[in-house]
């Protein structure tokens, strides 16, 4: 029965109240019981799972262990000889074998480069195959053939280490050492790298020709791939330059004795023809009982182009394209030797007169265009079979093979003349220049190439005696000549290879007109001694000497003997010694320097020196010859012109030389009493040098009237026969 509040007392109320409460309560609390026991249930299902998952992961690192244990093991006891590298080189890691490859102890091993152990080429080698590795990320392994310091070969392989442990990059390599006495597959590798990577181009055939490999070089050097090659036959290189006979003869030789070697001319797949060197040989495989051809072949297109060059450099003057000496002497001499033509050659020597004043004067630029100039002209007027050639600075030869009479080489030689004296056009200037020369022939003057040239030398010399500007023909009776000047030219060797044998000095003594007793100083005059003492004076040497560019050195040679006769006898410092100088000898730069040098060796200085040159001399080249001449003044020498009135020296030309002393020429001095104008002139150069400061020297006074009115003209110095002669230098103190 369900009782109304209304009827129930409020104290029942109250305690009815309280249990519907409770009762809210109590199930709150159940519910919340529900809720927690289930996530109890939770956290207890996620608990069994992280632990079954930590004796999983405890299971699999112990296997992770246990595998890299593993993997260490088998990389220290591996038979192969493995080392771990980083990108260097440096080694981090080596095996047993290793150790013993690499004969170093496993401690010194560590942080030990491994290029350390190979030769220089082998080194960069692996350097470039290690960054070849590292750039391509696609490229995880490589091999290469090294070498070690000790000759041992090397088969190398290359593999990077892929690990998420370590962060830089290290690589294996297994090291096999290469024994080319024993077959394995290193071995063959090795002649398989070296099969491939070889310069020369090689081709393997069988027994009957049909091409089975080629190499690399092969498809460099022909153009063909080996897909094209293989299945081929090697006659596809052929080019039609040998004909049957040449290859019939190749393979006659190469199946007798079983190889050939030479030279042959093959065709690129572009059709360019090109020449090789081919050895072949033939190889019998006993393992498959087959017989193989090889071929070797080098392209020799670089070759021949050097020695082209070389041969051009050879036998071809750089400057005007023309052959020189070299190749002139093995032409005549083939035709000379040739029973068509050997009494049929004519040799012209040609020498451009005055050509030394272009180079002088406009520079060596400009006297290369005229030699070039010049060398088109001579092309110009000589037959297809003859030749022209360039044997010297300024000198040419011709050689006219087909010569039946003198006349035909007199009519080349007169067309020679005419030509070459018409003006040079430069870009600049006009020169005007003409030519000596000089023939011989074959015929009558000579069976080879000395001789031929020698005579032709010496009328080319002749016809400039005579005058130049024209051609003179070798008469047998000049030979006596030649055996003469053949001699000089010899004494003139032997006095610069042996001055103090060969040269012999002599002083004429220089007098102050005011004290003809007490020389002043004296001047220097060479004599050459022959092996049985006699005595070849200036007037027959110095000219040759300078023809045949030899008095450079025999004026150093001069210039030694006075240097020893003046210590030697210890002659008075206060006297002076006269040397006279070469015009040749001042286009040598270092002149001066090579006197201070000479004299220095005899403790002396430039100071106890007067040094003459010629008037016509010092009009050659008027501004090298100043700047030589000033650079002796400085060194406190005195500067004498020698032979003054006879050349073309203007008077300010003479103003600016450095000049101390001029020396009137004998010539005039020979003409006194004889000659009012002589007389005369002679009075004019006193003059002027006493206006210009310069003191003067009368040589060559030979009678007591040139002296007396030499002396009245206030000449300041006098030499001559009448006062002393030249004297040996023993009489001089």
């Amino acid at each position: 029965m369900r009782l109304n509040k209304e009827d129930v007392p409020e104290v029942c109320q109250h305690l009815l109240r309280d249990i519907e409460a409770y009762q809210d309560e109590n199930a709150r609390l159940l519910d919340q019981h529900i809720t927690l026991e289930h996530q109890f249930n939770l956290l207890e299902q996620q608990l069994t799972e992280i632990e079954a998952e930590a004796q999983d992961n405890l299971q699999s690192n112990q296997k992770t262990l246990d595998s890299n244990n593993q993997y260490e093991q088998m990389f220290l006891q591996s038979p192969i000889a493995l080392v771990e590298v980083d990108e260097n080189g440096l080694i981090i890691a080596a095996n047993q074998m290793a150790v013993e490859l690499l004969q170093k102890k496993s401690l010194i091993l560590k942080n030990t480069n491994i290029r350390t152990f190979l030769v220089a080429k082998s080194r960069v080698n692996f350097i470039k195959t290690i960054q070849s590795m590292i750039s391509d990320l696609n490229v995880k392994r490589n091999q290469q053939v090294l070498t070690f310091k000790d000759g041992r070969l090397v088969d190398a392989q290359f593999q990077i280490i892929d690990s998420a442990v370590i962060q830089n990059t290290t690589i294996l390599m297994s090291l096999n050492l290469i024994d080319l006495n024993v077959p394995s597959p290193h071995s063959y590798r090795l002649f398989s790298v070296m099969f491939e990577q070889s310069n020369e181009g090689v081709i393997i055939t069988d027994r009957d020709g049909t091409i089975v490999n080629v190499n690399h070089a092969f498809c460099e050097i022909t153009g063909y791939s080996q897909i094209e090659a293989i299945g081929q036959n090697p006659k596809l290189l052929h080019s039609g330059y040998h004909n049957e006979a040449f290859y019939k003869k190749m393979w006659q030789q190469f199946l007798d004795i079983g190889w050939w070697s030479g030279e042959i001319w093959n065709k690129r797949k572009n059709g360019e023809i090109y020449p090789e060197w081919l050895s072949i040989y033939r190889v019998y495989d006993e393992q498959l009982a087959h017989t193989y051809y090889i071929a070797n072949f080098s392209d020799l297109t670089q070759r021949k182009h050097h020695q082209q060059q070389l041969d051009r450099l050879a036998f071809y003057d750089a400057l005007t394209g023309l052959p020189n000496r070299t190749r002139l002497h093995n032409f005549i001499e083939d035709k000379l030797a040739s029973a068509k033509s050997a009494d049929k050659v004519a040799v012209l020597f040609l020498d451009l007169d005055k050509f030394k004043d272009v180079n002088d004067q406009y520079g060596h630029p400009e006297g290369d265009r005229v030699l070039r100039e010049a060398a088109q002209r001579i092309l110009s007027r000589i037959r297809e079979g003859d030749m022209a050639c360039r044997v010297g600075g300024d000198e040419f030869v011709v050689v006219l093979t087909r010569i039946h009479k003198p006349d035909d080489a007199i009519t080349v030689a007169k067309d020679m003349v005419e030509v070459l004296s018409k003006a040079f056009v430069t870009e600049h200037n006009r020169h005007r220049l003409s030519v000596s020369i000089g023939l011989s022939f074959s015929s009558k003057h000579g069976k080879n190439f000395s001789d031929l040239m020698r005579r032709a030398d010496s009328a080319m010399y002749k016809a400039k005696h005579l005058g130049r500007n024209r051609f003179q023909v070798f008469q047998l009776e000049d030979d006596d000549q030649l055996n003469h000047i053949a001699t000089v030219i010899a004494h003139i060797w032997r006095a610069i290879d042996r001055p103090l044998q060969a040269i012999e000095m002599h002083y004429q003594p220089v007098y102050s007109a005011e004290n003809t007793l007490c020389p002043r100083h004296f001047e220097a005059l060479v004599r050459i001694k022959t092996e049985d003492d006699q005595l070849i004076f200036p007037g027959d040497f110095i000219e040759l000497a300078e023809q045949h560019g030899l008095m450079d050195e025999l004026g150093m040679a001069i210039f030694e003997a006075v240097c020893r006769d003046i210590v030697k006898h210890r002659l008075d410092s206060a006297l002076r010694v006269a040397v006279n100088l070469s015009q040749q000898q001042f286009y040598n730069g270092n002149l001066i320097e090579h006197l201070e040098l000479k004299a220095k060796e005899f403790q002396l200085d430039l100071s106890r020196f007067q040094f003459e040159v010629t008037e016509t001399a010092t009009m050659e080249n008027i501004h090298s010859m100043r700047k030589l001449l000033e650079g002796l003044k400085n060194k406190q020498a005195d500067i004498l012109l020698d032979d003054f009135g006879t050349g073309y020296a203007s008077l300010s030309i003479l103003k600016n030389l450095p000049v101390n002393i001029l020396k009137i020429d004998q010539s005039f001095v020979n003409d006194i009493g004889c000659s009012v104008e002589v007389e005369t002139l002679i009075t004019a150069i006193i003059a002027m040098a006493k206006a210009l400061g310069l003191e003067l020297v009368a040589e060559g006074v030979e009678t007591e009237a040139q002296l007396k009115w030499l002396t009245a003209q206030k000449v300041d110095y006098l030499q001559g026969y009448f006062l002393a002669k030249p004297q040996l230098p023993f009489k001089l103190t």
